[in-house]
């Protein structure tokens, strides 16, 4: 292979090995802020009201 091109793919991943690396941090206060939020849901069970018709 010529040796320009080689050394060129050694610092393409070297950057892209620095940007992953430097890109994932632990502390995020978006995730806190999500975690916040309330969502009312209710859960309505199928069998429950499938048990309670009737047949035609």
């Amino acid at each position: 292979m010529n040796r320009p091109l080689t050394n060129m793919y050694k610092y393409i991943f070297l950057i892209f090995l620095f940007l992953a690396l430097t890109s994932c941090k632990n502390d995020s206060t978006v995730e806190a802020e999500i975690a916040q939020i309330e969502v009312p849901f209710k859960i309505e069970r199928f069998e429950r009201a499938f048990a309670k018709t009737t047949p035609r």
